[in-house]
């Protein structure tokens, strides 16, 4: 009885090893990585079709949310996917720590304000409306009431729309 236990534990052991090995190939891993200089292009909206899309979207959402310190607002193509950048509609509002999918401008108001924008070198002088009701597909609607915040949002959004 003792032997047969050892065997049986011997066969178990045999059998993580085999899998370990084999799981390597059968299963897909991606591999992904903050890059910080956003892609150029207009980011796609988010339809999570599978299991593997939606473990893929919460996996660019910790990265966007490991490289908060020091920045307002991260989008979706400052991510890449086995070296492709992540061109869906994601952000990271790191002021809040709220992860938005497909953000949509709602309501704005009439109060107008000027925002400095700059990507790449390239500084623009935009008005912007404020403040602003942000919808979402993954989130209750949020209000920025400040400025400052409606004009990181607004530039965070534009370079998802591809307008940079």
């Amino acid at each position: 009885m003792y032997d047969r236990r050892i065997t049986r534990c011997v066969w178990l052991i045999v059998a993580l090893i085999s899998w370990f090995i084999v799981a390597d190939s059968i299963i897909r891993t991606d591999n992904l990585y903050f890059d910080g200089t956003p892609a150029k292009g207009k980011s796609l909206p988010v339809q999570t079709t599978g299991r593997a899309d939606v473990r893929v979207m919460y996996r660019a959402f910790r990265v966007m949310e490991a490289q908060c310190d020091g920045n307002a607002v991260l989008i979706g193509p400052q991510v890449r996917v086995n070296g492709e950048p992540y061109m869906f509609r994601v952000m990271r509002v790191c002021d809040t720590a709220t992860d938005v999918v497909n953000p949509v401008i709602a309501v704005s108001e009439r109060t107008t304000g000027t925002c400095i924008d700059e990507v790449d070198g390239i500084i623009t002088h935009r008005p912007r409306r404020y403040p602003i009701t942000v919808h979402s597909d993954n989130n209750p609607p949020m209000t920025l009431m400040e400025l400052t915040s409606v004009c990181t949002f607004m530039q965070a959004l534009d370079m998802l729309d591809g307008i940079w």
